[in-house]
């Protein structure tokens, strides 16, 4: 991949026509460019007559601009899950429902790995900004994983808490910190957090830390935490089926009465914690500070309440938790994809995340994978989802495009997009800069791969004018030659034959010696293929055929007629040779070509080289028809 990206400021001046009501208006190009142009707020619109706008003198300019490459972390992600998507559209959606689901359960699976290789890309940098980097990176881990769970992985019955813990657990690391803290302290229950982190560890069900911590205490022994770690250790493990819910039930009644007897009175501390495993909404409200989320809160209180409950009811839950932390209007962008996700509402979760994620890598991604999903009791997917995948893939693979190191993994997402996909990356391809010949043969082939010649022509006849400006001959005709441009062909070999007229020798001689078939691609090319013959069939003193190609090159019209001075020239000392090369109508040939010349102004009769090659083609005349007449006779 390549990294070489600069970055500058242009102001851009747009004449306008002096008026009040003009302004300046702009449309969006393709990524990386805008157009500008005035507009007369003024003018009635043709059609409604009604007041809109409309154009203005003044012209229109189009400002292009060098994209912002993406930093280590992100290019690392791109790349990688490139190779993940690629694996997901082979993937077979003709298997049966459970096997496609596991299928597509691993490969999101993969695509959060890649996520989470990419924080530890950011946290392992010393980066200015890499706490924001790495925040940036965990909602969007944490957003996939909540989607994963709802959309992608769904439980029989849709149970999904023990999932949901995991999740919380993952993401809500405060009560590790100071866990930490605490066991280091010299008198663990005389720090601060200590009583505010046994409870996190209990409201995450994480009772075996839990218990450690109460250890910790100098009242561990004494009948009420005696009592209280016994309701830890016998907290029935998550199960599904009316008999983990009656177990559940039945140790939750121990945990009520044992409160109410009064058996922690002494200790409002541990009252509180009994409180918590009883699912006390009071207690949860109180504590919902020491959550710090929504999200934490739905999950905790969801666990001691009901904890066999499925999806849906725990969206009922999300509202109520909601609610704690001030309502919807307090919902972060991050607040409202998780709502979204936890709601099953795709199309929020993904008009969301594309406003708020940048490069669209989240929602492209997602979308692509929740589009696969199999149909859910008859439902079927929501019927936007494949168009929405449609242009989120257009749009990122867009944007992979205009990076300067990662424009070969665009076109791996726009392959996926049909005939949209594949005008978009022909416009693309064709707008790259071609600054070496590495990458311009990259160009071409990413390409004529995908059958798009008239790009690959365009790229190839870029870079031949470029070598052409550089007076690299040689390396220009070989770019002309594989854009099939028969125009620029015809203007570097017309350059080469001025060259060689001035110089007298060929510039890229064995490039035009090796020419083959090649030569057929323009007149002009021909004949610099033949000329270079000429010289090669002299100099093997195959004279005979020397001598005839020199005259056809000339009567064919195929040598430009300045270059006839030259070949006439060349011609001489064929014409003073015995017996002689050029026959009495080859002769008349040359002789009419010497008229022609003569007539147009293009040759000096007074110059001495004009007065030996007429007394040479007489000379060869007399000796021709000689020779003819003893063949005949």
């Amino acid at each position: 991949m390549e990294d070489d990206t600069t970055r500058c400021d242009v102001m851009v001046s747009l004449p306008m026509p002096t008026h009040q009501r003009l302004n300046i208006n702009f449309s969006h190009g393709c990524q990386n460019n805008v157009v500008l142009h005035a507009v007369d707020f003024g003018a009635k619109d043709t059609d409604s007559g009604q007041p809109g706008g409309a154009p203005a003198g003044g012209g229109v300019r189009e400002v292009f601009w060098s994209p912002s490459e993406w930093p280590g972390w992100w290019r690392q992600l791109a790349s990688e899950s490139a190779g993940v998507f690629s694996d997901l559209q082979s993937c077979d959606a003709g298997q049966g429902e459970a096997a496609l689901r596991l299928s597509l359960l691993k490969l999101s699976r993969r695509y959060r790995s890649c996520l989470r290789a990419s924080m530890e890309t950011v946290t392992a940098s010393d980066e200015e900004d890499a706490d924001t980097h790495r925040q940036l990176l965990n909602s969007m881990e944490m957003v996939w994983n909540l989607s994963e769970i709802v959309l992608v992985d769904q439980k029989r019955g849709g149970v999904v808490l023990g999932q949901l813990l995991d999740w919380v657990r993952q993401h809500a690391t405060q009560f590790d910190k100071s866990a930490a803290a605490v066991t280091e302290a010299e008198i663990p229950e005389k720090h601060p957090d200590y009583w505010n982190t046994v409870y996190g560890m209990v409201l995450q069900g994480r009772q075996a830390a839990a218990r450690k911590l109460l250890r910790l205490h100098s009242g561990f022994g004494t009948d009420p935490f005696v009592s209280a770690d016994e309701l830890l250790r016998k907290v029935p493990p998550l199960a599904e089926g009316a008999d983990f819910e009656l177990r559940w039930r039945h140790w939750q009644a121990q945990c009520v009465l044992r409160l109410e007897s009064g058996e922690f009175g002494y200790s409002p501390r541990l009252q509180t914690l009994v409180k918590i495993l009883c699912g006390d909404a009071v207690t949860f409200e109180d504590l919902y500070r020491e959550m710090g989320s929504w999200y934490h809160l739905m999950v905790s209180y969801t666990l001691y309440s009901r904890p066999w409950v499925g999806i849906f009811e725990l969206r009922h839950a999300a509202e109520d938790s909601i609610e704690v932390f001030g309502g919807p209007s307090q919902l972060s962008a991050l607040d409202q994809m998780l709502q979204a996700a936890l709601d099953g509402d795709i199309h929020k979760l993904l008009k969301t995340a594309q406003a708020t994620l940048p490069d669209g890598w989240l929602t492209a991604h997602l979308a692509d994978l929740l589009c696969r999903l199999p149909d859910i009791s008859g439902a079927g997917r929501p019927s936007f989802l494949s168009e929405l995948r449609h242009h989120l893939l257009v749009e990122y693979g867009s944007a992979l495009c205009a990076s300067r190191s990662l424009w070969q993994l665009g076109a791996v997402y726009l392959d996926q997009c049909g005939a949209q996909g594949r005008a978009r990356l022909a416009l693309l391809l064709e707008r790259l800069d071609p600054r070496t010949d590495r990458r311009a043969r990259k160009i071409i082939q990413m390409a004529e791969s995908r059958g798009l010649s008239a790009v690959a022509s365009s790229v190839a006849q870029v870079m031949g004018r470029r070598a052409m400006a550089a007076g690299q001959l040689g390396t220009a005709l070989a770019w002309a030659l594989r854009s099939d441009c028969s125009a620029l062909a015809s203007q570097l070999a017309d350059t080469l034959v001025k060259q060689y007229t001035s110089s007298g020798r060929f510039a890229s001689a064995d490039f035009v010696d090796n020419l083959g078939s090649s030569m057929l691609k323009s007149d002009r090319l021909m004949f610099l293929g033949k000329y270079r013959e000429f010289h090669r069939l002299y100099e093997e003193n195959s004279l005979q055929e020397a001598a005839s190609l020199l005259v056809t090159l000339m009567t064919s019209q195929l040598a430009p007629k300045y270059f006839w001075r030259t070949l006439l020239t060349d011609a001489l000392p064929l014409l003073e040779l015995q017996p002689p090369a050029f026959s009495t109508a080859q002769t008349y040939d040359l002789m009419a070509c010497v008229e022609q010349l003569r007539r147009s102004g293009d040759l000096d009769e007074s110059s001495e080289e004009v007065r030996l090659l007429r007394q040479a083609l007489a000379d060869n005349l007399w000796r021709a028809s000689i020779a003819e007449d003893s063949v005949a006779s």
